[in-house]
């Protein structure tokens, strides 16, 4: 993404650059529910994507999918995002209460 590529003072102007710019996008498109690809390389880090996936939220676009470019196979996978797992560092999991 943009944070591990240039110094840290220029991906915050990019990455406000990035917003204003998916903003401005999104003001413009008359239709609700427009959706946003995401197209990741694999050598990036998860917590970019997830910063990336914040500016697409903070430019009011509610839906978005996620591909990472698999260099090995020649193909992209999408990335799917559940409700969230119970975990524990000690390997006691609380039960579900429902």
């Amino acid at each position: 993404m943009l944070s591990n590529r240039i110094p840290r003072n220029r991906a915050t102007k990019a990455n406000e650059g990035l917003l204003l710019a998916l903003s401005n996008a999104r003001s413009a498109d008359r239709n609700s529910r427009s959706e946003i690809v995401l197209l990741v390389d694999e050598r990036d880090k998860l917590a970019d994507v997830y910063d990336l996936i914040g500016l697409v939220i903070k430019a009011d676009y509610s839906s978005y999918r996620v591909f990472v470019f698999d260099a090995d196979r020649r193909g992209m996978n999408e990335l799917k995002y559940s409700a969230p797992v119970p975990f524990s560092a000690d390997g006691k999991v609380p039960s579900d209460q429902n």
